[in-house]
């Protein structure tokens, strides 16, 4: 897919969404994010395109995330649906809900994940507290 290819999909999925979204290519690297995900982690779009696209907290999440990213890629599912955390850029860790879908070029190939990502710390937050009122 060439560069136009890529603009003309953020700016139809992307741009103007307030849904945290960026488009990854296959090795995890950024491709296309939107303002809302540089929101939610709190870095400028200068500091995304140098880090890396996720933001792990530990090596144990970005495991756990590559193996969901390798399954969509092994052919079996075409999106897929997943909790992880996130380090924001104040040093707190959220969590949040990740939903990748799988873009496959005109011969089935696959091209580039698009992630859509929801901060859930406070239903996190609100779960907890009613487990431990239920004790």
């Amino acid at each position: 897919m060439n560069e136009h290819e890529y603009r003309a999909i953020y700016d139809l999925l992307l741009k103007d969404s307030s849904t945290c979204s960026l488009m990854v290519n296959l090795d995890g690297k950024i491709i296309r994010f939107n303002e809302a995900y540089a929101e939610l982690v709190g870095y400028t779009e200068e500091d995304i395109k140098q880090k890396d696209c996720t933001l792990y907290v530990n090596d144990s999440a970005y495991e756990r995330e590559k193996a969901f990213i390798d399954e969509l890629l092994s052919g079996n599912k075409s999106d897929i649906k997943y909790r992880s955390s996130r380090l924001i850029k104040d040093g707190k860790i959220i969590q949040v809900e990740v939903t990748a879908l799988l873009f496959k070029d005109k011969h089935g190939h696959p091209e580039f994940v698009l992630k859509r990502i929801e901060d859930i710390s406070s239903q996190i937050q609100s779960e907890e507290i009613s487990r431990n009122q239920s004790f």
